[in-house]
């Protein structure tokens, strides 16, 4: 894991001359660090309904910035979330 996180360092600070606190990356790859965190705690692993929910707000912020924060959510399971509400702008997008 530390290899990985130096390459995304290497790629996003060194290699363009940002300063330290430019970097903050880790998108998708912050699943698999959960997951390795909680193994070396000793902790339970994230609910995977965290993940896709994560996933699919993100989509909805790349294209509609000014609404996504509006969409309400809940937990159905450790699986799955319900969408409870989005604005009608965003419903059915992808």
């Amino acid at each position: 894991m530390r290899k990985q996180y130096c390459n995304h360092y290497s790629c996003f600070v060194t290699q363009t001359g940002r300063k330290d606190k430019a970097f903050h990356y880790l998108r998708d790859y912050q699943w698999h660090y959960h997951r390795e965190l909680a193994i070396e705690a000793g902790l339970p692993m994230p609910e995977s309904h965290v993940e896709h929910l994560y996933k699919h707000v993100q989509g909805k912020r790349s294209k509609y910035l000014a609404l996504y924060k509006k969409g309400i959510y809940s937990r159905k399971n450790p699986e799955e979330f319900d969408i409870v509400y989005e604005p009608p702008e965003i419903i059915g997008s992808k």
